[in-house]
């Protein structure tokens, strides 16, 4: 509705990733809490990871959709050393895209 309404694409991107970092650091603190009180395993990765990474490939989809000219290339991606993991070549570039924009 704001882009439609003529804000400036950049403007809502950025509130975009501001109200998803929040929402995302929100969940890896409770699951970090969860973690520490020692739950069953199944029941914590029921609980948490599932959400936390449904939440995340949400938010990359909506980041995709609305805002594809704000997303970094592929070449500036892999040349990026933020992520470190020997399974970086078989991520979607999308979630690791938005991830590095996370970091930031």
């Amino acid at each position: 509705l704001l882009l439609k309404l003529g804000v400036q694409s950049s403007a809502v991107y950025s509130d975009f990733l501001a109200s998803c970092r929040r929402n995302l650091n929100d969940q890896l603190s409770t699951i970090q809490s969860q973690k520490q009180e020692a739950v069953d395993v199944l029941e914590f990765v029921d609980n948490c990871c599932s959400a936390f990474l449904a939440d995340l490939s949400l938010v990359t989809a909506l980041s995709q959709r609305f805002f594809p000219n704000q997303a970094r290339s592929v070449e500036e991606v892999n040349s990026t050393s933020v992520i470190e993991t020997p399974y970086q070549g078989s991520l979607n570039t999308s979630t690791l895209n938005f991830c590095l924009c996370l970091r930031e």
